[in-house]
């Protein structure tokens, strides 16, 4: 099976180039204050709106401030939202579409009716009001309550895919011989949940979690954007879009580097998700793409 889905990866296009993006923004993640030519908030009003050039790649913003430096530290800040999100809302939703899938009648009626109230919402409207109901009464908040809020808010957002996801996968799993047997064995409910079908489950779940960080990383951004979440200055990449939009006509640069890094993460997201769904399934279509899997969540419930 592992050479099996090596070999398949490895004949996928999308999958190796996506993969090299995760990849980057991974590693520049990890040590993006090593890799910043500058301090990130640093001052000059002598190098105030430069143009990209050899001292400053990405230009310099109206405080001139070094805006490939604020964007690799915003892309921190940017990919632990995302990656958080897709774990809390993974460990929600894989547990409910297990137990709504197998046992089916009024606990799946119940799961799915949860699941229905929060897809009669568009997805950034409800991100936007749980933010408004997370944001803290008085004071100012933390840029750890701020990762927080956004987080959770764009976790319940994508809540649905993972239970929808998985319940569509129990129900095809419950009645087969091996769940039979498990059960004409004695084993328990949390047993065959989380021993038999889980690991049937995962190649489904791995997909879903590629294209969901991608996602989450455009709906944090979306909500930065906004002003929601992160403290005003921090260099988040929906935040520093905020804070140079209205430069654009003056100083293009401005927006053009955390617009990129934006687009470059979600493009590199979804092409390892369209590689990793033709391994672990060859005969699974690719013509559906990352973007469409990323959105199923936010349909009807059958």
């Amino acid at each position: 099976m592992g050479q099996r889905f090596v070999r398949a990866f490895r004949r996928s296009v999308s999958g190796r180039v996506g993969l090299l993006l995760v990849a980057v923004f991974l590693v520049v993640a990890a040590g993006e204050r090593r890799l910043a030519p500058w301090p990130p908030d640093q001052v000059s009003v002598e190098r105030a709106l430069l143009a990209p050039g050899p001292a400053h790649w990405l230009g310099t913003d109206d405080l001139g401030r070094d805006l490939l430096s604020r964007v690799l530290v915003g892309g921190r800040i940017s990919l632990l939202i995302g990656v958080f999100s897709v774990l809390v809302a993974a460990a929600l939703g894989v547990p409910l579409g297990l137990l709504a899938g197998y046992s089916g009648g009024f606990v799946d009626l119940a799961i799915s009716r949860l699941v229905d109230v929060i897809l009669a919402f568009p997805g950034i409207l409800l991100a936007i009001a749980l933010m408004a109901v997370l944001a803290p009464r008085q004071g100012d908040f933390t840029l750890e309550q701020g990762v927080a809020n956004l987080t959770l808010a764009v976790a319940v957002v994508n809540l649905p895919a993972y239970v929808r996801q998985v319940r569509a996968s129990a129900i095809g799993l419950r009645e087969l011989e091996f769940v039979t047997a498990s059960r004409a064995l004695g084993a328990g409910t949390f047993h065959i949940l989380f021993r038999v079908l889980l690991p049937n489950c995962l190649s489904p779940i791995l997909v879903l979690a590629t294209l969901g960080i991608g996602t989450a990383v455009l709906e944090a951004a979306a909500l930065g954007f906004v002003g929601l979440g992160i403290p005003p200055g921090t260099p988040e990449w929906g935040t520093l879009l905020a804070e140079n939009r209205s430069l654009f006509r003056e100083a293009w640069w401005t927006v053009v580097g955390p617009g990129l890094a934006v687009s470059l993460t979600v493009l590199g997201f979804n092409l390892l998700g369209d590689g990793l769904r033709d391994a672990l399934d060859p005969h699974t279509s690719s013509s559906s793409g990352g973007a469409g899997g990323a959105g199923a969540g936010r349909q009807e419930l059958p």
